[in-house]
């Protein structure tokens, strides 16, 4: 088990390093290109998109429920992605209380960062944030504003490679939401969508708390 594993990682960096390299050349390339600026910014844009999608297929295929449990702040962890998600103007309303469990910080912070870009892409803002205990479990709830989901779509949209509405993003690998779900089924958790009443989709995490 252990040569398969390591052969795995062997895999997956080089899979990385020979996709990212010429993505590498290309940035650079078009660095250097004179002209107009639009073409210029959609490629570079591209480049990046497609610099992400790698690393969304790397992190579906990575092993994280192999790694230690470690306890895990909660609220440490969603304000320093609220943090993250400020600096790129993506404005949130949060509610949060103390709340622990334990896990893969990584991976936590992962979920948690998918979930905020897969609401500016596809919600609207703002964005509303929430955090607290519930019984035994740690629940999080988090609310756009956008158009929500269709109906019975709910299940679907954890699978990998699936999208609502592909022509809504130039690229994008549909693996966001499908790593969310797993990260969820490693740490024993759950994650639902749902339309919410006022409008906009919510999606509702729980998790074991830390007791």
């Amino acid at each position: 088990r252990a040569q398969a594993e390591q052969e795995r990682d062997l895999l997956l960096a080089s899979i990385s390093h020979d996709l990212r390299t010429p993505l590498a050349r290309l940035e650079l390339a078009v660095e250097l290109l004179h002209g107009d600026s639009d073409l210029k910014h959609g490629i570079q844009q591209d480049l990046h998109e497609c610099d992400a999608i790698i690393g969304q297929f790397i992190a579906l295929a990575r092993a994280e429920h192999e790694q230690p449990y470690t306890k895990v702040d909660l609220l440490d962890l969603l304000q320093c992605s609220i943090e993250h998600a400020q600096r790129l103007e993506l404005p949130i309303a949060a509610q949060l209380q103390p709340c622990t469990c334990y896990g893969h910080p990584l991976a936590l912070r992962r979920v948690l960062d998918n979930l905020l870009e897969n609401a500016r892409r596809y919600g609207a803002p703002p964005l509303q944030l929430r955090l607290q205990p519930q019984g035994q479990q740690c629940c999080i709830e988090l609310r756009d504003h956008g158009p929500g989901i269709a109906s019975g779509a709910e299940q679907w949209l954890l699978q990998p490679f699936t999208r609502q509405d592909p022509a809504r993003s130039r690229l994008g690998s549909g693996l966001g939401l499908a790593i969310v779900a797993r990260i969820m089924r490693v740490h024993a958790g759950t994650v639902s969508l749902s339309n919410h009443p006022d409008g906009g989709l919510q999606v509702t995490l729980h998790l074991p708390l830390a007791l």
